[in-house]
């Protein structure tokens, strides 16, 4: 009787288990962003590098320069310094967009994925966006 008794505690535990599997594994493991987290750790990058680049120069780059000027190697005294070795396109195969802090001294630029519709909305519509506030 005791075999049958622990027998039918761990199905019961297993059932348990498998349940709260089943409830919880699903948000957690996988992300509900449309675009996924490919997009994500681009828009992350991004972000990172021009964080780095107002670091050692003191500004971001402005609407003209875009993401493009992330590309070209700041030469210091002591070393050079690579900001991105290439710019990521998204998912959908599109460049992603850039708007360039309104007010510098915040750096509160956002970067960001048109989106499936592939327009540029300006962080608006399906965008994925990553903002540095």
């Amino acid at each position: 009787m005791k075999v049958f008794k622990t027998i039918f505690t761990c199905i019961v535990s297993l059932l348990v288990l498998t349940s709260v599997y089943i409830l919880i594994a699903p948000p957690v493991m996988t992300d509900s962003t449309p675009g996924g987290l490919g997009v994500q750790n681009n828009l992350r990058q991004l972000s990172a590098s021009l964080n780095l680049y107002n670091h050692y120069l003191q500004r971001y780059p402005n609407n003209d320069e875009g993401l493009e000027l992330l590309l070209e190697p700041y030469h210091s005294q002591k070393r050079t310094i690579v900001f991105l070795s290439e710019i990521p396109k998204d998912i959908w195969g599109n460049y992603y967009g850039y708007l360039p802090p309104k007010n510098p001294q915040k750096g509160d630029f956002a970067v960001y994925s048109f989106g499936a519709n592939m327009l540029n909305e300006y962080c608006k519509g399906d965008d994925i966006c990553v903002t540095n506030k």
